[in-house]
């Protein structure tokens, strides 16, 4: 979990994110990240998970959350990443606070507050993941249906028609339609 305090831009996997205060970014298989600030004052916090930490008690609490709980489910070989803009969501960022502090007061190792810090933080981000979510800069989306039609549909949002979304990714427009309204829900 990379939480930003400024602006930086993050190169992840031979890619450039632009990043701003408010903006974090869940990401899996992060051994590639490098990163450059634009604000001399920025500071950039990194939680780092071993994946042991993910165990089936944690995964259970996580089901409720279904993008995070595929997040974590991932076997991908690539770096997989998420990119949300919570400055908006004071509720989301308490909890991210929460996290953060919970995280760094580990004296007593205790990592059944942390794991409850955690689900907290990701219950209430997933509450407003549909609007806080930057797909167009998120990578995981592209590997399912839904999201690769969101992403197209970011990329192409001047442009994007029933008949040309449906035609990019061979489905007959009707049967398109069905499809997005029945995953979208």
């Amino acid at each position: 979990l990379v939480i930003i305090y400024g602006k930086f831009n993050l190169s992840i996997d031979k890619r450039v994110v632009h990043l701003f205060q408010g903006n974090i970014i869940l990401v899996k298989k992060g051994y590639r990240i490098r990163y450059s600030s634009i604000d001399k004052d920025g500071i950039i916090i990194v939680l780092n998970f071993k994946k042991d930490f993910f165990d089936s008690h944690l995964m259970a609490h996580m089901a409720d959350c279904p993008i995070f709980y595929d997040f974590l489910r991932l076997k991908a070989e690539n770096m997989e990443y998420l990119v949300f803009d919570i400055d908006t969501f004071q509720i989301v960022k308490a909890y991210l606070q929460l996290l953060v502090y919970e995280v760094s007061s580990l004296k007593e190792k205790n990592h059944k507050l942390v794991k409850a810090a955690l689900v907290s933080f990701l219950t209430n981000l997933h509450s407003v993941h549909k609007i806080a979510l930057i797909i167009s800069e998120s990578s995981m989306m592209k590997d399912y249906d839904i999201g690769g039609w969101l992403k197209y549909m970011t990329d192409n949002y001047k442009t994007v028609t029933l008949s040309s979304i449906a035609s990019e990714f061979n489905f007959n427009p009707t049967y398109f339609s069905s499809r997005f309204k029945a995953l979208a829900h």
